[in-house]
């Protein structure tokens, strides 16, 4: 199974509409040289297999990127309630929120629970899904990381029906990131290290 990013999926996205752009040329020129001169890309028919083969490993991988994605979204959201409750029973809130992944607007303060409880959680949740992204996408820890945090911030900014603009919650997050991916990466180097595989474009 190939494994590839989305920047490395752009490329190869880009790659093949310009092969099958000067293939196009050089089958024109087969037909009518005069009309349709063309010296760019001498392969001719040759090479619309590699067109065709640049295509469905393209589709392939879109496919799979788009299951782990998935994956990771469902076990980010799945964790982040997890953790909100048993940080709710810890201290001892009279009301479990379900928008606990979402809120932005609690006032930040040392002496309140219910922002401590949406701090610890927010933090604790980025640290657990780095581990278990891991060994869904392996060295690509940091590519889905900022892919599902993206997410996240609109997934907020909708259900709020707000733009989050405070300060502490970006700070929270974004500490939240930086612990998902160090912890994610360290993870897939020491336990995947045999197994990694990376994509080559050179091939298509």
């Amino acid at each position: 199974m190939i494994r590839a990013s989305y920047f490395n999926l752009i490329i190869l996205a880009l790659r093949t509409l310009y092969l099958e752009k000067h293939i196009e040329k050089r089958e024109l020129d087969a037909i009518d040289p005069v009309s349709h001169p063309s010296r760019d890309f001498p392969y001719g028919k040759a090479c619309r297999p590699n067109v065709y083969m640049a295509v469905k490993f393209k589709v392939t991988d879109i496919k799979i990127i788009l299951l782990q994605l998935l994956i990771c979204l469902v076990t980010f959201y799945g964790v982040y309630y997890a953790v909100g409750s048993i940080c709710f029973e810890t201290f001892r809130l009279d009301t479990f929120d379900v928008l606990i992944p979402f809120d932005f607007k609690t006032e930040p303060s040392w002496l309140s629970k219910r922002y401590l409880v949406n701090l610890v959680s927010t933090e604790v949740t980025f640290f657990t899904c780095g581990l278990l992204f891991a060994g869904v996408v392996k060295e690509w820890v940091w590519d889905y990381a900022i892919t599902i945090t993206l997410v996240h911030i609109a997934v907020t900014s909708a259900v709020m029906a707000e733009f989050p603009c405070v300060w502490h919650w970006w700070l929270a997050v974004g500490c939240g990131l930086l612990i998902m991916i160090c912890s994610g990466q360290l993870l897939a180097h020491f336990a995947f290290e045999d197994n990694t595989v990376h994509p080559l474009l050179e091939d298509f």
